[in-house]
């Protein structure tokens, strides 16, 4: 899942080593449930969910959970951005504390998401209608990730 790109152009030298700087220490910030961590099997449900299958239906919670914040995710990165530049702050933390509130806002919208109800074979299993909500694992596996 990538955040928009924000393209700034300034005439400025100073500006100019700046961007230069970070071009040269490129980061990302991984947000999702990652198998090293969660196991396989949590990623395959995470998946389906997430996408569907032909039994189960789209549950999108990675995707919607970002969409729902992409606004203030962008005004965060442009005040990080001007954090980064004055020195006050390294590019690195800033990717960290977006990736902790981007985790945090999917974990609230696992919660609050208003998604198709299980299934009654399903309901029976677990003993909810609730989706995404059995155990809590799925919910306690998103994570971030902030990568060079």
């Amino acid at each position: 899942m990538a955040i928009e790109k924000i393209d700034i152009r300034d005439s400025d030298p100073e500006f100019k080593r700046f961007k230069n700087k970070l071009k040269d220490n490129p980061r990302h910030v991984d947000i999702g449930i990652f198998g090293a961590k969660s196991g396989s099997d949590m990623v395959q449900k995470a998946s389906q969910n997430e996408f569907g299958t032909e039994r189960i239906p789209e549950r999108s919670f990675i995707r919607a959970g970002i969409d729902k914040h992409k606004v203030a995710y962008i005004k965060f990165m442009k005040k990080a951005a001007a954090n980064i530049a004055a020195g006050v702050a390294s590019k690195k933390t800033a990717l960290m504390l977006l990736g902790a509130k981007a985790k945090g806002d999917i974990q609230t919208y696992i919660d609050i998401g208003k998604f198709e109800p299980n299934a009654p074979f399903t309901i029976a299993k677990k003993g909810s209608s609730k989706p995404l909500i059995d155990t809590g694992r799925m919910r306690q596996s998103v994570d971030y990730a902030v990568e060079k």
